[in-house]
């Protein structure tokens, strides 16, 4: 993959994560926050994969500020997919679970209160260096199969090694995601 086609993808990605985020709006729906974590991801690997196939003076990763968005979001979304599944367990019987959808109702209220759509678009702005993240690259320095390689034998030396904790299991997890979304 040349500079430029590297580049472009960014580039996309990027305005993706730029749509999404301007469509998240007072009501948080369900499917506008996952489509805007979705496609922060997607960038997060292709930066990831920026920063090991190109040569640059620094490295390419989100500001606090997104990162802080994106976690705010994630807080709102697994309360929102808990509250949305409730109802499949045996035995679910909303009034006698009231305090408890109450205090998940609150939880999710205490997210939405940290978040700002405006503030998340300001510092999406001040990150659009990201949109032309190879322009600064001198040149390819490995090819992406070469990445791809070393993520997966991360998971297998991980695997080998028998690391089975939950801060394992998340980075595999995380690692896996990467794969998928390059």
């Amino acid at each position: 993959m040349t500079l430029n086609e590297l580049s472009e993808i960014t580039g996309n990605h990027y305005a993706n994560l730029q749509d999404a985020a301007g469509k998240i709006d007072e009501d948080f729906e369900k499917e506008k926050v996952h489509k805007f974590r979705t496609e922060y991801k997607k960038l997060r690997a292709w930066l990831r994969l920026s920063n090991y196939c190109v040569l640059m003076e620094d490295t390419l990763k989100f500001g606090a500020a997104t990162k802080t968005a994106y976690s705010h979001l994630g807080g709102i979304r697994d309360r929102q997919l808990h509250k949305a599944l409730l109802p499949n367990y045996p035995g679910w019987d909303p009034e006698s679970c009231r305090d408890y959808l109450e205090n998940l109702e609150a939880e999710i209220e205490a997210f939405q209160k940290k978040f700002d759509v405006k503030e998340l678009i300001n510092a999406l702005k001040k990150n659009e260096d990201l949109r032309e993240l190879t322009e600064s690259g001198t040149r390819a320095a490995l090819p992406i199969e070469s990445y791809l390689q070393s993520l997966w034998t991360r998971v297998i030396l991980m695997i080998r090694e028998q690391k089975f904790g939950d801060h394992h299991h998340h980075e595999i997890r995380k690692i896996l995601k990467d794969i998928y979304y390059i």
